[in-house]
């Protein structure tokens, strides 16, 4: 009965140690679980994080692009415009040359009767 009881004994100790290397062993993966879960949440967070500074920083070299874009046409309607302003005086002034030719032709053959 006593060595019956002993080996019950040792069969017992055998399965709790048994038990017990299988709960550490659980233990163990669980929380590898765990710290690839949260590698994996931040590995998805820093990925969100970059796209929202991508697509912040092509929206602002949108913006910037779409305002030099505006100057340039701004630059380009105040040439124009200065263009067209030079060639109204240049007609005027032509226009007054010749007023100013004919005025003295017309003296000229004026003073010749």
């Amino acid at each position: 009965i006593l060595k019956s009881r002993a080996n019950a004994e040792a069969a017992v100790n055998k399965l709790k140690e048994e038990l017990k290397i299988e709960q550490e062993q659980a233990d163990q993966w669980q929380r590898a679980v765990e710290e690839d879960a949260k590698v994996k949440a931040l590995a998805a967070a820093k990925e969100a994080e970059d796209d929202a500074k991508a697509k912040a920083l092509a929206a602002e070299a949108k913006a910037e692009a779409q305002a030099r874009a505006a100057e340039v046409s701004r630059q380009r309607e105040k040439m124009e415009q200065q263009q067209a302003e030079q060639q109204q005086r240049a007609v005027a002034e032509d226009a007054k040359a010749k007023a100013v030719a004919a005025e003295a032709e017309a003296q000229q053959r004026a003073k010749e009767q």
